[in-house]
């Protein structure tokens, strides 16, 4: 005699961000100016079950990402971490910007995590 069971298998989509990083940012919005002269701040706060590793800031021209115009790193080691730098727009010309936060979940690098967003650099 054999006997056979089903285990269905229930999706808990409570728990879909358990092993992701959970940015909320501040500033810049996506697609936002800064003017000659004026300051980009970068701000937000990044949250994770386990405790992270630091963050690194990098602004780039959207067309050259490895040429930083701006890069700042903290190696603050916490669950919730407040990420606030600023960066002087000093560019010449008009351009797209990238905005970069890179976090560490530890420091091998291996499993850090990237948000980006897309701001205008203007003259």
């Amino acid at each position: 005699m054999s006997v056979s069971s089903f285990f269905a298998c229930k999706k808990d989509h409570d728990h879909v961000t358990e092993n992701k990083i959970v940015l909320n940012w501040a500033q810049p919005l996506d697609g936002s100016t800064v003017k000659l002269g004026d300051t980009l701040r970068i701000e937000g706060n990044a949250t994770f079950p386990t405790e992270l590793h630091g963050y690194e800031v990098v602004v780039t021209r959207a067309s050259d990402s490895l040429t930083p115009l701006f890069s700042e790193d903290a190696d603050i080691h916490a669950t919730d971490l407040q990420i606030s730098k600023k960066w002087k727009n000093s560019l010449s010309d008009s351009t797209r910007l990238l905005v970069k936060i890179e976090i560490a979940k530890d420091h091998s690098g291996s499993n850090n995590e990237v948000f980006r967003r897309i701001v205008w650099a203007v003259k």
